[in-house]
């Protein structure tokens, strides 16, 4: 409906181009207004196949607006629909995951929004954390690559643990992207953390069978 697609695009907007302050304002306003179509406009996605819980991550990068939002929808949206919500991807394949490893500062965010999904994606906590963009980049990727310190890569890594099982923790550790790079070679590049680098390929090697550890090395 037009009015729906006009109230959804402002959402968005807010999400893009406004503090998480005013973006939390305009929800809350939809909310006494549009109560009984609120899950609705949560769930309303634009032409780049995202809901608004995907620009918030890129876009509001100090954490605690996304984190806000999240725990604002769960009044509004069955646990069903919480699961799509949290795991939707946009048209390049980018989830939430993708953008607080990108743009949400120390992995802390990244950590808690993870967490806060556990309720909802049961199962589909596995698919969700392997998950690769449109460049074949998953968040272990994201993490090598934007993460400053090198410890939210490895304690992400270990979180993984407690949903993959071994061929899927595999899978995720020897991804490569469009580039035929994989975490290992991000991790590389990096300056002045070897003793990271090490501890990383310690805890990988008591995943992968020898010939993986060959074949990522």
């Amino acid at each position: 409906r037009k009015q729906m697609k006009t109230a959804g695009e402002i959402l968005h907007y807010c999400a893009r181009y406004d503090d998480g302050e005013t973006l939390m304002k305009v929800v809350e306003y939809a909310a006494k207004n549009l109560s009984e179509e609120m899950a609705e406009l949560l769930m309303y996605k634009t032409d780049q196949k995202s809901n608004v819980l995907v620009p918030c991550a890129k876009y509001q990068t100090e954490g605690e607006t996304l984190m806000n939002l999240a725990e604002f929808a769960k009044k509004h949206l069955s646990k069903e629909q919480m699961a799509k919500w949290l795991s939707q991807a946009n048209q390049y394949d980018w989830t939430v995951l993708h953008y607080c490893a990108q743009d949400q500062g120390d992995g802390e965010t990244l950590r808690k929004f993870a967490e806060f999904a556990e309720e909802f994606l049961y199962e589909d906590m596995a698919r969700w954390l392997m998950q690769a963009n449109k460049y074949g980049m998953n968040v272990l990727h994201m993490c090598a690559v934007n993460q400053k310190e090198m410890g939210t890569l490895i304690n992400f890594a270990k979180y993984g643990k407690l949903f993959l099982k071994r061929k899927e923790m595999a899978t995720w550790l020897l991804q490569v992207d469009t580039h035929n790079a994989n975490v290992l070679h991000y991790c590389s590049r990096r300056q002045g953390e070897g003793q990271k680098l090490i501890e990383f390929l310690d805890y990988c090697e008591d995943h992968l069978l020898p010939e993986e550890m060959a074949k990522w090395l």
